[in-house]
């Protein structure tokens, strides 16, 4: 008996409730739509502009599918993140004017970073990225490095250049 009691008791309030929302809601201004297809000017201004980020990533002529892209802000530090389609691209639209660092990634890639900036004057940016192999890239780095090294024995070799120690 005490359920419906307490069932009998809540009924009251619950309509009580409910009739102060319809209520509240009557009481909101109503505002006229705004003609289709027509934006007011005040509105065009205070739209911020649009701007995008386009490319591709390769090795080659081969388009990288799945490769990974990511656009940093360098001022606020907002990431945009996407995945390269079949064809190897990808697009990130809407995003806020400013600096970006745009990083591609792809398993067995060596890591592609480029700069970026996008204002008025320039409102999209397009990137086509060269991925190289990681492999390729050790290959060339460590040739480089012997390059280097070489030359900098020939140059200490030199007995020109020996330190000389003078006694007093």
């Amino acid at each position: 008996m005490k359920p419906i009691l307490c069932g009998v008791c809540t009924l009251p309030l619950l309509a009580l409730l409910l009739a102060s929302r319809v209520q509240a809601q009557d009481a909101s201004p109503q505002l006229s739509p705004a003609p289709t297809g027509a934006v007011p000017a005040e509105a065009q201004s205070a739209l911020p502009p649009s701007y995008e980020i386009t490319g591709t990533a390769r090795s080659g002529k081969t388009p990288l599918p799945g490769a990974t892209v990511t656009a940093s802000n360098t001022l606020t530090g907002k990431k945009y993140s996407a995945v390269t389609g079949a064809e190897g691209k990808f697009t990130f639209t809407g995003v806020v004017r400013g600096r970006y660092v745009l990083r591609i990634e792809f398993m067995g890639f060596s890591l592609f970073t480029q700069e970026l900036v996008l204002n008025p004057a320039n409102p999209s940016g397009k990137i086509d990225a060269e991925l190289i192999l990681a492999s390729r890239q050790q290959e060339q780095s460590n040739k480089s490095n012997n390059a280097s090294v070489g030359a900098g024995r020939g140059f200490q070799a030199s007995p020109s250049i020996a330190p000389c120690l003078l006694s007093p």
